[in-house]
């Protein structure tokens, strides 16, 4: 065994003496500055550059092994400035085929490149190689033809045969700068690494780079693959691609990319595919497959992107931007897209789309017919969507919410503020439709939702309105003008048999009105805050309650109180009123056949007279409601049921005042006018009195049950009768005188 070992030294340090006596050989009896030209022959035959050595030559034995120098420049061609100066540079060569004179690179090692490219203001570049395939003029020949022999054959193939093991850059700068586009760009290039460089098959590729703008764009990359440049076949690409990038400069904090994939150009055909199995940006993973043909001339192309299930918000948070916070701390967390597309520079569609947003799913088309003009169209249909769960939470209940202070007057600052975003409806250039299953908004579901939207410069349509909601429907459109210095809205809706409590249910907390009801909005507004939009709203609000409550306040049961109130003074109209008037009415307000055109006008709503029956009479009213304050201020002519029986105060509108905000308790709105309700008794008393006069004058006269009208009635009949009597019988008088005579 020692014998085996000895003999394995013995070979090993035999074969390093041989080495080390090699390359004492070699630096001794070889001068790099003697292959000189050869080295810049082969760069010029095997790349088509002109390689300028402005060093000497000396050996070099890391990184490789072979010829080194210094301040070396490269040019296109022949009488062409350095396009690329190098700091330093090696040049491996294999050993044995130097010992015979021949040179043979074996690799390329790089450091300190300094390259500039710039395209001038024609769109010139100056990296332009020259047309080596050019055809020779008759008067040149080949160099090696000799007079009288026929020319050399030529190869099919004019692709040169290039073989590198090795070529290594690093620690260099390219500049790059297109003056017609006013660009500029710096690449810092910490490691180019080609291996088995040739034109005929891949060869695998790895890219350390940075790349920064003028703008602050920096982008820090790593970039792994096999790359093919076949020239024969005009055939480019990258395979087994795996990229990642930091990107910095976009967005407040720096991005994360990563792209693995394939990317292929023919050049013979004209035509570019590019397959991504994995395009990940920051939790965003999506896959790319893109083909493309025409691609020089009239480029078109068509495809297919597909995302993961992303969280929204983790998203957005990456992009430095503030995700919301909803009420549902689970909403925007589960998102995915997937969509086909085609177009060209001018115009793009994605059909199908599907979104799916939590647990929400939106299908349909998207095309921009017009890229010059962003000019969009839509066809959209969502299944459905609870739009309450992306809104901000409600903010805490405290004691001052219990009980509001005085609502204080809106700063300058607030009134300014834009509620419509009129600078970007000025630029909208679309049209479309969109249907949509079942939407929540403020906790009332909308459900069969159809419309057409128009917005073309500012001008907005939304037209053919129309949805299930609140066990009713709605109809109309809504237009919004923005072309002019206040946007105007016009609104026309209908309202059919909606529950009138869900409606309010999202603005008031307490439920002050249920049951059916009808309207027709027919509005116009200008203005672009909300103050201002109400109080130049103009227009007519017709409204139909067939059977409406309003809870919590009954206006009979204010005018029977007021009215007992007072019967104690006025025992004659009714001395029996406490038991015959009812003790207590129903706490609410029933309102029965209530129609009313209302008008809006300076940020009220003004109701003139109307009438409604309700459950224990009838009631007329007139009055206002403060749009702005949420005031409102009605007068009341209430007539009670439990009065008709008797004929002193039938049919009387007693009169109660509402007067409120939506805000405050029900039970404090109204109240009765206590004076006024004083005079009517009153009044009534004095006829009742009379009455009770005339009724013992007519006892007296044999006339039962009279008042004072019936009396007097009987008493002109009775005077007329004596009347006519006394006439009768002074006729006959006369008659009998003239007889005699």
């Amino acid at each position: 065994m020692k014998g085996v070992i000895k003999g394995i030294v013995i070979a090993v340090l035999g074969a390093v003496a041989l080495l080390a006596l090699a390359v004492v050989l070699l630096v001794t009896l070889v001068n790099p500055n003697d292959y000189r030209e050869d080295i810049s022959r082969i760069a010029r035959d095997s790349a088509g550059v002109e390689l300028k050595l402005g060093g000497d030559l000396s050996w070099r034995f890391y990184p490789v092994l072979g010829f080194g120098a210094a301040d070396v420049g490269l040019a296109l061609r022949s009488g062409q400035p350095e396009l690329v100066h190098i700091g330093e540079m090696a040049v491996g060569v294999r050993i044995i085929p130097l010992l015979s004179g021949k040179i043979e690179i074996d690799a390329l090692d790089i450091g300190g490149l300094k390259a500039n490219l710039i395209v001038n203001e024609k769109g010139e570049n100056n990296w332009q190689m020259a047309d080596s395939t050019a055809p020779a003029t008759a008067t040149e020949a080949p160099a090696t033809a000799t007079a009288g022999e026929p020319p050399a054959p030529t190869t099919a193939s004019t692709t040169p045969d290039v073989f590198i093991p090795l070529v290594r850059i690093h620690s260099s700068t390219i500049h790059y700068e297109d003056k017609p586009a006013k660009a500029a760009y710096t690449v810092d290039l910490p490691l180019l690494e080609l291996k088995d460089v040739n034109l005929k098959e891949p060869f695998p590729l790895l890219l350390e780079a940075r790349v920064r703008d003028q703008a602050g764009l920096d982008v820090n990359t790593r970039l792994e693959g096999n790359v093919s440049a076949l020239l024969e076949s005009k055939q480019f690409g990258i395979d087994n691609m795996n990229l990642a990038a930091e990107i910095a400069g976009i967005v407040a904090k720096p991005l994360a990319l990563n792209l693995q994939g394939n990317a292929r150009f023919d050049q013979q055909q004209d035509k570019a595919d590019v397959t991504l199995e994995r395009l990940q940006l920051a939790n965003l993973v999506a896959r790319l497959q893109v083909a493309a043909t025409t691609v020089t001339t009239a480029p078109a192309f068509k495809g297919q992107l597909a995302s993961d299930v992303f969280n929204a918000k983790e998203l957005l948070t990456t992009l430095g931007m503030d995700a919301p916070v909803t009420q549902d701390a689970n909403a925007l967390t589960r998102v995915q897209f997937n969509t086909d597309f085609a177009g060209t520079p001018d115009k793009v569609a994605l059909k199908p789309l599907t979104l799916k947003l939590d647990a929400s799913t939106l299908n349909g088309e998207v095309s921009v017919v017009d890229v010059s003009k962003q000019a969009i169209r839509f066809a959209l249909q969502l299944d459905k969507l609870d739009a309450d769960q992306y809104l901000p939470p409600p903010a805490p209940e405290t004691a001052a919410t219990a009980a509001p202070a005085p609502k204080a007057a809106p700063s300058a600052t607030a009134a300014a503020e834009e509620l419509i975003p009129v600078e970007t409806l000025r630029t909208l250039n679309l049209k479309g439709t969109f249907k949509a299953g079942e939407v929540i908004v403020q906790k009332i579901a909308m459900r069969d939702i159809a419309l057409s939207i128009k917005a073309i410069d500012g001008d907005i349509q939304i037209t053919d309105l129309g949805a299930k909601l609140l066990q009713g429907s709605l109809a109309g459109k809504v237009l919004l003008d923005a072309r002019q210095a206040q946007p105007k809205i016009t609104t026309q809706i209908d309202l059919n048999q909606i529950e009138v409590s869900e409606l309010m249910k999202p603005f008031v907390s307490a439920q002050l009105l249920s049951g059916r009801t009808s309207m027709k909005l027919d509005t116009t507004t200008t203005g672009n805050d909300m103050d201002t939009l109400l109080k130049q709203a103009l227009g007519q609000i017709n409204l139909n309650m067939a059977n409406t409550v309003v809870h919590g306040v009954n206006v009979n049961q204010i005018a029977l109180d007021a009215v007992k109130s007072k019967l104690g003074d006025f025992t004659a109209l009714m001395p029996d009123y406490q038991d015959k008037l009812p003790k207590a009415l129903k706490g609410d307000t029933e309102i029965r056949n209530l129609l009313a055109n209302m008008v809006i006008e300076n940020g009220h709503l003004l109701m003139p007279d109307f009438s409604a029956d309700t459950g224990e009479g009838q009631l007329s009213a007139s009055g206002d409601i403060d749009l702005l304050q949420k005031g409102f201020d009605y007068r009341f002519g209430v007539v009670l049921s439990a009065l008709d029986d008797n004929k002193y105060l039938q049919g009387v509108k007693w009169p109660v005042r509402c007067k409120g905000n939506l805000e405050t308790a029900a039970t404090d709105w109204c109240r009765p006018d206590s004076k006024a309700v004083g005079k009517v008794l009153e009044q009534a008393a004095t006829v009742a009195l009379r009455d009770k006069g005339a009724q013992e004058l007519g006892k007296k006269l044999g006339m039962d049950n009279a008042d004072e009208a019936a009396l007097k009635e009987e008493l002109r009949q009775k005077a007329k009768a004596e009347e006519d009597r006394a006439k009768k019988k002074l006729n006959e008088s006369l008659k009998k005188l003239l007889e005699k005579q």
